[in-house]
């Protein structure tokens, strides 16, 4: 992040600054503590009054005196973004002991941190775009880059490019943006072929398309008149095996888990009610598969719970449920991502608001993130999640009326920031 400055400093200020700098590399590292406590107190913040801001918008945050008698200096209050946000109208009252900002006009986009000596606020997300706003979040992928998250949103039948530096979204694929069958209501998208492509299910129109991440081209892959089989009812999530050469879909009205030639079309079942064993799949909302294809896992929103299906057989064996694997009980499992290792699964629950970790060997659940675990904005109604690559960001589309909103975790805090609204 860069750091935005709230005052200018005189050429007095700045020979100073530069003699302190000076002194404190001679002294070593440990007089940049002393430096801030002397000269700052020590103070931490509390949450914003909000998490997200637009130029429209007057935030309040909190600092709170951890030690020290020194009076709070609104001077040395720094803020960082990403883009290009910048809060320029920022107050301080009872700067003697425990100061209250009030903070507005904030322009650009992007996130913005507050900081005063080492302690800094939460992320608020600042935007002031004209682009459409989501309605329906309600798919994603995280390309290799890792500076931006591809999502589909239902009601505003596209598929949009979401920088997360600003919260910029780009339409990739909609109704004036691409060549071919217009998109109905995207449910689910899976990036392939290097980033350069999107393989999207769209429950409205059951239909899988593969989109041309350049062009925003969309061509049909297999629908009710492309492809052999079974056709789709009312397909919620899609995935692709390792090699790319099929999709495997499921489907809520067919109860079942589909394999889609991607050269075809053609569509087999691989798992439903009379074909494979175990539980049967009930109203599935998420898909994985394991690195060598063999297994998928289906979050399975009425069992509740997840499901590990065999590919070669289709038999269905429950992982985790309300009465296998201990922690807290689902509620409505509505999405699914497996660790590289293979050990673990990150759900979402769009009625409980979480994020759930769940251990494959056990079916053991521990809550990640939910309003009482980790700082930020509340779930409302966690729909989609994605994970980046290196697999330290969890990313969550929101749907509810009030967030409507592409949400960063960390799964190791829970902690939860806006990037996209």
């Amino acid at each position: 992040m860069k750091e935005q400055n709230n005052h200018q400093h005189s050429p007095l200020q700045m020979n100073l600054v530069i003699l302190m700098l000076f002194i404190l590399q001679a002294c070593g590292e440990n007089s940049v503590d002393i430096e801030i406590k002397q000269n700052l107190g020590i103070y931490s913040f509390s949450g914003p009054s909000d998490f997200y801001a637009t130029k429209d918008t007057t935030l309040t945050i909190g600092l709170t005196r951890v030690d020290d008698d020194q009076k709070f200096s609104l001077e040395s209050l720094k803020q960082y973004t990403a883009g290009d946000a910048k809060c320029d109208l920022i107050s301080a009252t009872d700067t003697d002991t425990n100061p209250q900002l009030t903070i507005s006009n904030c322009n650009g986009d992007g996130g913005i941190i507050f900081t005063y000596g080492n302690a800094k606020s939460i992320e608020i997300h600042i935007s002031n775009s004209t682009e459409d706003t989501f309605q329906n979040p309600f798919g994603l992928d995280v390309p290799a880059s890792e500076d931006s998250v591809y999502v589909v949103d239902t009601s505003l039948a596209g598929l949009f490019k979401v920088n997360l530096y600003t919260g910029h979204r780009i339409p990739i694929s909609n109704a004036t943006v691409g060549l071919g069958t217009n998109l109905s209501s995207p449910s689910d998208i899976k990036l392939y072929d290097n980033d350069t492509k999107a393989l999207v299910i769209d429950n409205g129109i059951s239909t899988l398309f593969t989109i041309d991440l350049s062009t925003g081209a969309r061509t049909i892959i297999s629908d009710g008149s492309t492809g052999t089989g079974t056709a789709l009812s009312n397909a919620t999530r899609a995935t692709i095996n390792s090699s790319e050469t099929k999709a495997y879909v499921v489907d809520r009205n067919l109860k079942a888990l589909i394999e889609i030639d991607l050269g075809t079309g053609n569509r087999t079942i691989i798992s439903n009610s009379s074909t494979g064993t175990g539980t049967n799949i009930d109203v599935p909302y998420g898909i994985v598969l394991n690195a060598t294809d063999t297994k998928a896992y289906v979050a399975d929103r009425d069992l509740p719970g997840i499901l590990e299906i065999d590919i070669s057989n289709g038999n269905r064996t429950v992982v985790s449920s309300n009465s296998i694997g201990s922690g807290q009980a689902f509620m409505a499992p509505h999405g699914i991502i497996l660790t590289d290792d293979e050990t673990k699964l990150f759900v979402l629950d769009n009625t409980y608001d979480a994020v759930f970790q769940v251990e494959i060997s056990t079916g053991d659940r521990t809550v990640l993130s939910k309003a009482s675990i980790g700082t930020g904005v509340s779930f409302g109604s966690p729909l989609g999640i994605g994970i980046n690559p290196t697999q330290d960001k969890l990313y969550v589309l929101d749907n509810s009326a009030a967030l409507d909103a592409l949400i960063e975790v960390d799964p190791t805090s829970g902690n939860r920031v806006i990037k996209s609204k």
